[in-house]
């Protein structure tokens, strides 16, 4: 599987509704947050990249019982998204 880069992201009452990403030898896009949790599933990682030739650590899947499946970048059971500072994807 292959990184997709994620360059910007816009949020809404703690949860991304869209993310900007890149893909190797694809031009940027936007995806909205069910394309990018299948991606996760189908086991591609989310690296926010802030700025060119900068990685950060992937994103993870963390499911959180009662309230739903949110991207973080650590493991805490916290039903919010949790992402480094990203510009707006759109």
């Amino acid at each position: 599987m292959g990184d997709i880069l994620v360059k910007g992201a816009d949020l809404a009452d703690g949860r991304i509704t869209r993310l900007r990403v890149k893909i190797d030898r694809l031009p940027e896009r936007v995806v909205d947050r069910e394309i990018a949790l299948k991606w996760l599933n189908d086991g591609h990682s989310l690296v926010p990249s802030p700025a060119p030739g900068r990685r950060l650590p992937a994103l993870q899947r963390v499911e959180v019982p009662d309230a739903g499946v949110y991207f973080r970048t650590d493991n805490e059971p916290v039903s919010q998204d949790a992402l480094p500072d990203l510009p707006p994807a759109g």
